[in-house]
């Protein structure tokens, strides 16, 4: 299996809404995403809670199957492609694109922020 990039659709690839649909396409992100998918080094999923067992359990299978659609829908209109959307990582996973997220330094327990800031003198 390829390894491939996790790139949340909230907040990230498209300005956070409190409802069901899909926000604005932030330029930047999907630049970032169409160029990636260019190099075809590695992988590009969307990886969102939207479909997610817990949202299945809470909302129903109709529920999913509308995110689902929501999510091809803005792929294609503003990426030109479907991509795979999945709510879970494996170990192919290599980086998670994701507002929310604090990278950790492997196997250091070192926040890289935190490691970044003190090597900078901040």
């Amino acid at each position: 299996m390829r390894n491939w990039i996790g790139v949340e659709i909230d907040g990230v690839l498209a300005k956070y809404t409190d409802d069901e649909q899909i926000g604005v396409p932030i330029k930047n992100m999907i630049d970032n995403v169409k160029h990636t998918i260019h190099t075809g080094y590695i992988d590009v999923k969307i990886l969102t809670r939207r479909i997610s067992p817990e949202e299945r359990e809470i909302h129903g299978e109709d529920y999913i199957l509308s995110q689902i659609q929501y999510i091809q829908d803005f792929c294609k209109k503003n990426i030109g492609v479907i991509l795979p959307i999945t709510s879970h990582i494996d170990k192919s996973c290599t980086v998670i694109w994701d507002a929310k997220v604090n990278q950790v330094i492997l196997n250091r327990g070192v926040f890289l922020q935190d490691a970044l800031d003190k090597w900078s003198g901040k």
